[in-house]
């Protein structure tokens, strides 16, 4: 970009020169029109939280979730709703369920799919959610109906959160 003054080339297109300042004092107003419209429904509700999980970013879109480096611990007697997004959603995803200190039922859900499993104390399990196409996300509520305080369980622990359900997000395989 060349300035006014000097007739010189502005070093940055993200620098001001002269000729924009110029150009910036006889400005009174910028109006916006929109082009078009969308057509698509926007998401329900806007993520309180997000992490990334490898390739998958978790968006937590309450605050029934406790997001770790790891994973995310579902809250103990309680639900979440996390909206889970691979970079590449062809497969779908693969949630593996780590279960707490004590016996548990964890319910699944993402649209019409629905899947509730029991768990024993320490026990892990691989669930799959497929996506239908287009679908590049899915919503996922995830419920614990027990719970367990680790401080309670383990002597050694500071953690004194009501816990459920550890989540960790993979690939499906």
């Amino acid at each position: 970009m060349r300035t006014a003054a000097s007739g010189s080339i502005c070093p940055s297109p993200f620098r001001r020169c002269r000729s924009e300042e110029a150009g910036r004092d006889q400005l009174d107003a910028i109006g916006l029109r929109p082009l078009a419209l969308a057509t698509q429904i926007p998401a329900r509700g806007v993520a309180r939280r997000a992490a990334r999980y490898g390739d998958t970013t978790a968006f937590f879109m309450d605050d029934g979730a406790y997001p770790d480096p790891a994973g995310f611990w579902v809250g103990g007697g309680r639900d979440t709703v996390v909206v889970i997004a691979p970079d590449r959603p062809e497969m779908g995803i693969t949630l593996w369920l780590r279960n707490g200190a004590t016996s548990n039922i964890v319910t699944l859900e993402s649209g019409s799919w629905r899947s509730q499993v029991s768990l024993a104390a320490g026990e892990e399990r691989r669930v799959g959610v497929a996506f239908a196409p287009p679908q590049t996300s899915a919503r996922v509520r995830i419920a614990s109906a027990a719970t367990f305080r680790p401080s309670t369980s383990d002597p050694t622990s500071h953690d004194t959160r009501l816990l459920g359900v550890f989540v960790t997000v993979g690939r499906a395989r």
